[in-house]
């Protein structure tokens, strides 16, 4: 829906998501936050526009949950910072989390590394992709 979020909405957003991701080892720019905006007469609810609605898709390229624990606690800590920006609105939302085959996913053409390896950190120290050191 059009301009459901202010500016200043959509970056404490986009830092709240990314701090998930950095939190726990990932590189910054593993995290990637779109906000589309649609035309009014381009996203509808049921049968009705809806002008105060949000899509929430969360595609997981780099990991995956371990277990149903682990998605239950990403899932709250998720709401935690998404309630108190919609519920005072009165936006209502949904929110998807799909995960993705590690074969399925590259960055500028280059596998990434193994979760948690020195060339990780290294790709999150310098905020890129880079070649492995040969």
């Amino acid at each position: 829906a059009p301009a459901v979020f202010s500016r200043e909405e959509k970056e404490k957003l986009a830092s709240d998501i990314t701090n998930l991701y950095t939190k726990v080892g990932l590189p910054e720019f593993y995290v990637n936050i779109h906000f589309t905006e649609l035309p009014l007469d381009s996203f509808y609810v049921g049968k009705k526009s809806s002008q105060k609605s949000a899509f929430l898709s969360i595609l997981h390229g780099a990991r995956t949950f371990a277990n149903k624990q682990q998605q239950v606690n990403f899932m709250e800590r998720i709401d935690s910072f998404l309630r108190p920006t919609m519920e005072p609105r009165e936006i209502n939302w949904e929110l998807v989390i799909e995960e993705t085959s590690l074969e399925l996913w590259r960055m500028n053409g280059l596998v990434p590394p193994p979760a948690g390896s020195e060339q990780e950190k290294e790709w999150a120290r310098l905020n890129r992709p880079v070649k492995p050191y040969v």
